[in-house]
């Protein structure tokens, strides 16, 4: 080998070693948020998935945890993928053991783990939106929607000027899992700092509040 390829060489396995304490890291993470949804939904007190503790909203776009802890998966094999292009495990035996028998003790419990997220995390039967007409101080009303079947409902939020976390504060529910605010059947009009909502459907699908908590904006 070649003095020039010799810091070659070690920069590679430095990224190497990097990228897979960066990919074991992510991997850790997916499998830690799946189960903190999990425990949000069969843990004691009132179910509810974790995305309603701590929900973040960038720009228009609200993450959901499933795609949270997808990212976080994509992570972990894209950078698994590279360390291992870059160089292979460094070492003694036992010390690589260790590091394989971590990462596909992790990829196991990742897999079921997205699953069960997938399914109680709502994303195949919730939609969130931002709805258009802030408030004058800068307040964004999010809604999230769920439909099932014969059943549906949601929940109303509202986002502080400046902040990046939904404050949930109000609920609903409607007849034949009817939507109101993708269906374009409510309104939305603020009153200095307070925000008002009204919403109907068709008759066979009435839509009701079931709490009214105000919905203020701070500015």
């Amino acid at each position: 080998m070649s003095e020039t390829s010799l810091p070659l060489a070690g920069a590679r396995r430095r990224w190497a070693r990097a990228l897979r304490v960066a990919g074991v890291a992510s991997l850790f993470g997916a499998v830690l948020l799946g189960t903190i949804n999990l425990w949000s939904l069969v843990g004691p007190g009132r179910p509810r998935p974790a995305i309603e503790d701590f929900t973040l909203i960038l720009g228009n776009w609200i993450p959901t945890t499933w795609e949270a802890e997808f990212a976080l998966v994509l992570t972990s094999v894209m950078a698994l993928m590279v360390a291992s292009s870059l160089a292979p495990p460094t070492g003694s035996p036992p010390q690589r053991r260790v590091w394989a028998t971590s990462m596909w003790a992790l990829s196991i419990l990742a897999i079921p783990s997205l699953g069960a997220t997938l399914l109680t995390s709502g994303v195949l039967i919730s939609t969130y939106s931002v709805l258009p007409n802030p408030s004058d101080g800068g307040c964004r009303i999010v809604v999230r929607e769920t439909s099932v079947l014969l059943v549906g409902g949601g929940t109303v939020g509202v986002v502080q000027p400046g902040s990046v976390v939904v404050d949930w504060v109000r609920t609903y529910s409607a007849d034949d899992g009817y939507t109101p605010f993708s269906a374009g059947t409510y309104r939305l009009e603020w009153s200095a700092r307070v925000a008002g909502i009204d919403l109907w459907g068709p008759a066979q699908d009435p839509t009701n509040w079931t709490s009214d908590a105000p919905i203020l904006c701070d500015r």
